[in-house]
């Protein structure tokens, strides 16, 4: 099994067209195990991709929760 590493968009697009090649492969072939490889490789992406996303929202969310409110905010109450 080939660890697949997804860095950027370009490896991406090279792995999802890859994927769309292979993609219907008789179960066994060496073509199925490089779909399969491809496929972990895509889910990896997708959760550093999320983790990402994850970490933006938190970090977001602290630095608001810790900002002062201004006298525009309707909904601060004094």
């Amino acid at each position: 099994m080939i660890k697949l590493l997804i860095c950027n968009f370009e490896d991406l697009a090279r792995a999802l067209r890859r994927f769309e090649e292979l993609f219907g492969a008789p179960e066994g072939s060496a073509e199925a195990c490089e779909l399969r490889d491809i496929s972990n490789g895509l889910r990896a992406f997708e959760d550093k991709v999320a983790a990402r996303i994850a970490a933006r929202r938190f970090t977001a969310g602290s630095l608001i929760d810790v900002m002062p409110r201004s006298g525009l905010d309707p909904t601060h109450r004094p």
